[in-house]
Order: C-alpha cells, then structure tokens, then sequence
C-alpha cells in the first residue's frame, strides 16, 4: 500500500508542476499576443514605404460601424488589422467623427492618416454647399433609430456637441 500510495503521490506532483509549467506558458504567449495589439494601436506603421503605396478607393456608408471599416480597409489591403484599427480610432481625436462618403485612400498612409481624411467633408457636400456639420446633423438624426447606433458602435456621433476636452472653445482651449 505504500508503494502504491508514494507512486499516486508522485503523479500528483507530476500532474501540478505540468499544470503550473502549462499555465505560465499560456500568461507568456497571450501577455506578448495583448503587447503586439497594444504596440500595433499605438505605434502604426503603413501597410506600404512612403512612395510606393497603391491608391485605393473605399465607400463608407452611414450604416457602416467602425469595425466594418475596419474589416473593409483590411480586405483592401490598406491596413494589417481590422480589429486594431476600432481601438486605434477609438482612441483618436476622430473618434466618432468618420463621415460616409467615397475616399482615396493610400495603402502607404497610416491609419491616422486614413481616419483624418475621412472626417472630412465627404464628395457630395461640395455639389450641395452643404457644410460637413450640417451633413453630420442629418447623418446623425437618420441614424439615430438604427441598430448600429443602438448598439454604441455607430461611425456618427450621437449629437453635434463637442465632445469634453476636443479642445474647441467649449474646453477652453485657444
């Protein structure tokens, strides 16, 4: 019965220094897997060198969330991951400012790059003479009811306020 019960003992141990040598193993790869996002939200790189990029035109309709941008920026070879990019917008000073409208888009420009040029005024308010704000307003109040919008992940914002500490002059800032 002893030498039963020390062999039994000893695949305990056995079996609890595989599972502690699992374990850490399984913390090392998904703590480097969470530094590689984090590095890639906030250190970008282009998909293409300065120069040698491909120009790439992409629609973005009012219904389109910022991960489905971020899923057809991907699928257009002008970023690496569209996952990266929602965290990368979300942390931006365009968050919530991504506008519907037909752009030109680089595969060497960063992903901050492609988010400036779209939040600017989209093609057709130039024919309009309406002005970005104004398209906004009425993007933002046809939305408002939709499921998108519902869920929290609508591209417009949910108002024209600003939002606090977008340095506009509601801030403070000059």
């Amino acid at each position: 019965m002893n030498g039963r019960q020390s062999v039994l003992d000893m695949i305990v141990t056995v079996a609890k220094w595989v599972l502690i040598i699992l374990l850490v193993l399984f913390f090392v790869r998904e703590g480097q897997k969470y530094y590689r996002i984090g590095y890639s939200v906030f250190s970008p790189t282009a998909m293409d060198a300065e120069g040698s990029g491909k120009d790439v035109e992409v629609t973005i309709t009012k219904d389109m969330s910022v991960k489905d941008i971020g899923a057809l920026l991907e699928k257009d070879g002008l970023i690496q991951n569209g996952s990266v990019f929602y965290y990368q917008e979300l942390f931006s000073a365009y968050h919530g400012k991504l506008m519907p409208g037909t752009y030109t888009l680089n595969s060497s420009m960063l992903p901050d790059e492609m988010m400036k040029t779209m939040s600017a005024d989209y093609a057709d308010t130039a024919a309009t003479g309406e002005s970005a704000s104004e398209a906004g307003s009425s993007l933002t109040s046809d939305t408002a009811s939709s499921d998108a919008s519902a869920a929290g992940d609508s591209i417009l914002p949910a108002d024209n306020a600003p939002a606090a500490g977008d340095g506009t002059a509601a801030d403070g800032a000059q």
